[in-house]
């Protein structure tokens, strides 16, 4: 079952997508996405995989995490994800 939240975004749709891909890729996950939609991955400490997708209207950002580690609360994915985008 999908985990779905939105973010409201203060800053440029594009600055918040490159810090994103910028911070998924550095951590060794996959990233394909633009300002409109997109999907992401990576492992996390947990065994296991996170994969996402998000889709973008005005400055909010939907963001569907699609899967994640049993043992891993969704509010933690969420949080996570949430630094990424909200980041300066």
């Amino acid at each position: 079952m999908s985990h779905i939240f939105s973010i409201v975004l203060s800053g440029h749709v594009s600055d918040a997508v490159a810090r994103v891909r910028a911070q998924i890729l550095g951590g060794g996950g996959y990233f394909d996405g633009d300002e409109q939609r997109g999907v992401f991955g990576g492992r996390v400490p947990v065994p296991g995989i996170v994969r996402g997708e998000y889709e973008t209207v005005g400055q909010q950002v939907t963001v569907s995490i699609i899967e994640k580690p049993r043992l891993v609360p969704a509010s933690k994915s969420e949080s996570k994800i949430r630094e990424y985008f909200e980041a300066d």
